[in-house]
């Protein structure tokens, strides 16, 4: 099937028209009305598309290609990782609290908690999509 794909405000774009519109109108047509006035598109097969979802909001267009931008990867990890450590963190409270007595336990607590403080800033000097998808608080 084929598919219509832009570039607008930093953010690639994605139309797939139904079937059954097809049936009574052309992609460019479809374009003319999906497309703002202005902004260039192309028509592509689907499997132009990455398949891979995690980064989608890190696409862009390159020529004739998608591409993901790395830095857009990067702050996209970094949420990821925000999101993933919360209920970690707030265990770790937990465990604080009920361990306050015990020195080691609240040593080894600590050192968790700060080792998930700190795991946003592996993500600043990576360089490939692969590696950000392996960095994970668990």
């Amino acid at each position: 099937m084929k598919i219509i794909i832009y570039t607008e405000n930093e953010i690639v774009n994605v139309v797939m028209p139904s079937p059954s519109f097809l049936e009574d109108h052309t992609l460019e047509e479809v374009a003319a009305g999906a497309v703002p006035n202005g902004i260039d598109y192309l028509i592509v097969e689907e499997e132009f598309l990455p398949t891979e979802m995690e980064f989608r909001n890190a696409w862009k267009l390159n020529g004739n290609i998608i591409d993901i931008d790395i830095i857009k990867a990067r702050e996209i990890t970094r949420e990821r990782l925000r999101y993933e450590r919360e209920p970690l963190l707030q265990k770790l409270d937990i465990d604080m609290m009920k361990n306050w007595n015990n020195q080691m336990t609240m040593i080894e607590v600590e050192t968790e908690k700060q080792r998930l403080r700190d795991i946003t800033l592996l993500v600043d000097n990576v360089n490939s999509i692969e590696e950000l998808r392996k960095i994970r608080c668990i």
